[in-house]
């Protein structure tokens, strides 16, 4: 049986001030939730880009553990109608110090990524 992938859910939400990334980062085994390592969730694990560049836009990171939640808040305005990319990476590790991967059946770890759009 195929466990399930790390990364519950993730998504963008604008909150008054600009928008905020955040992701659920929760692996259901049977005998309840497993747990990242706070410590591992950090500007190196958890990134944000504009689309199509490898530069790194500066932001804050953040995790509550008792929601299981990271959040990325970027410290610039993001532009409108300009499409962002998020990345968790396989630096996020488990509370046993296993690295969080997004596809175990893909051979080698899998970091998260997912796009948004800001709206204009």
């Amino acid at each position: 049986m195929r466990r399930p992938s790390d990364l519950c859910y993730s998504g963008c939400v604008v909150q008054p001030g600009g928008p905020l990334v955040w992701a659920t980062i929760r692996r259901e085994v049977q005998r309840g939730a497993f747990l990242c390592a706070p410590s591992t969730i950090n500007g190196t694990a958890f990134q944000l880009f504009k689309k199509g560049s490898s530069k790194k836009l500066a932001a804050a990171v953040s995790y509550s553990a008792s929601t299981d939640t990271a959040k990325l808040d970027p410290t610039g305005s993001l532009q409108g109608g300009a499409t962002y990319k998020a990345v968790v990476s396989t630096g996020v590790k488990d509370l046993a110090g296993n690295p969080l991967d997004q596809n175990s059946t893909t051979t080698g770890l899998q970091q998260m990524a997912w796009y948004f759009t800001v709206r204009r």
